[in-house]
């Protein structure tokens, strides 16, 4: 026996759940696109325009909460290849591979605030996870990058991350015979800058975590969630956390001001010298799937817990103040979020 009641307007609600479903999505969609169009008189605390960029551009299923279906088919001998390139720290003068940030023990993510730079400097952001980011619109913590081709060649190039530079890559992989071995197999140029970002990004959309008990929740398989877990996902809704957190990866496609009804300069997310006008950053939403398992939390990794995480953005972002009792169950639906990783991310 659970120890709190759940309402029973909640679990009657759930035997009507797939057309309560269809009525959702059809709602958010046409929210999102109100809120698109009206976007521009919607001004902050302190008058500023508030940004959500490309709703409209937006598939359905970047709107809809719908279950995360498998991941795309590629040919299985590029999606291998592109994994030994991932976890190859030749790739890099540093030797670094894309697997030293993204790691799979910690759900593709790192388990630090921020990632290593150069000698003992760290980056700005903490590192996303690369799972599911196939999905997302958009990629990077500012949400500048567009594209999985762009992000890898960012990344490849930039000193504090690889360090290194295409010319070295191509280099690299030409002196190993096995590489000149599969990629003559697969591709008719062989080894340039194309066919290994194309390997690279094979492997990459093939990470994608399908089947977390929300997943099976959407699917009408009920039993799935717990009752406080299902209580979680109706005070998610209620909050508006929805809003931001939508469509299949449950965010990742919004660039939404962080700090929208309360300013988290009083909480030392900015440096005391920082001007009041620096203070309010635009962030991409992140996607909320495997979060469980990908702390530290926030574009700077200062937060350690889900449930710190859930108080601060109640008030940052909805001028809530959260009993603790809304905050456990939020965290528990969260908590279903989480799936299996990939076979081939083990």
């Amino acid at each position: 026996m659970a120890d709190f009641d759940v309402k029973p307007s909640v679990i009657d609600r759930v035997r009507d759940r797939p057309r309560r479903l269809q009525r959702l999505a059809v709602l958010i969609v046409i929210l999102g696109m109100g809120l698109a169009l009206l976007y521009p008189l919607l001004r902050d605390r302190h008058g500023a325009p508030i940004e959500v960029r490309d709703v409209p551009r937006l598939p359905p299923e970047n709107l809809a909460v719908i279950p995360l279906a498998a991941s795309p088919t590629d040919d299985p001998r590029r999606v291998a290849l592109g994994r030994r390139l991932f976890f190859d720290a030749r790739l890099s003068p540093l030797g670094r591979s894309c697997g030293n940030c993204h790691v799979p023990a910690s759900y593709g993510t790192l388990r630090a605030a921020r990632s290593p730079g150069l000698g003992d400097q760290l980056d700005e952001f903490n590192v996303p996870t690369v799972l599911n980011a196939a999905l997302s619109p958009y990629l990077g913590w500012k949400g500048k990058i567009t594209s999985l081709a762009d992000q890898l060649h960012r990344v490849i190039n930039n000193p504090r991350h690889m360090g290194s530079n295409w010319a070295w890559v191509i280099e690299t992989l030409s002196a190993d015979s096995d590489y000149r071995s599969r990629f003559s197999a697969l591709y008719a140029d062989g080894i340039t800058r194309s066919s290994i970002t194309d390997a690279i990004l094979a492997f990459e959309r093939s990470l994608v975590t399908p089947g977390a008990p929300f997943d099976r929740y959407l699917r009408g398989e009920f039993g799935a969630l717990t009752s406080e877990q299902i209580a979680g996902y109706e005070l998610f809704k209620d909050y508006g956390c929805i809003a931001c957190h939508q469509g299949r990866n449950l965010g990742g496609n919004l660039i939404i001001r962080f700090g929208i009804l309360e300013d988290p300069f009083k909480d030392g997310f900015f440096d005391a010298a920082t001007p009041k006008s620096k203070r309010f950053l635009k962030l991409r939403v992140p996607s909320l799937r495997n979060v469980a398992k990908t702390g530290p939390y926030l574009h700077d990794g200062s937060v350690e817990t889900l449930e710190e995480v859930v108080r601060l953005m109640a008030r940052y972002q909805l001028g809530r103040e959260m009993p603790e009792e809304d905050v456990r169950r939020i965290v528990a639906f969260l908590h279903s979020l989480t799936a299996p990783l990939p076979e081939n991310f083990r």
